[in-house]
């Protein structure tokens, strides 16, 4: 015994993307050469759907009746690496 499921047309995630950017400077100090790093993660801060589920398995999923979970937005973060 086999199940089918038809799905007529299926509701997809709009498409997104987005821009990242890093940069890191390498210097002495004193001593001990040290980096230092930043990042920034989705420059631009487009919101977008990162995951998306329909709860009911008797209507078709639509942007009105999806959970989903959106995207952080633009965040960043410095790192200094010492070497000795």
């Amino acid at each position: 015994m086999s199940l089918e499921t038809n799905i007529a047309d299926p509701w997809r995630i709009p498409h997104a993307s987005t821009i990242d950017a890093n940069a890191s400077y390498k210097f002495d100090f004193g001593k001990v050469r040290a980096t230092v790093s930043g990042n920034v993660n989705n420059l631009l801060n487009y919101h977008y759907i990162t995951k998306a589920w329909n709860p009911s398995v008797t209507s078709d999923a639509n942007e009105d009746n999806i959970y989903c979970f959106f995207n952080m937005g633009r965040n960043c973060s410095v790192r200094l690496k010492l070497n000795f």
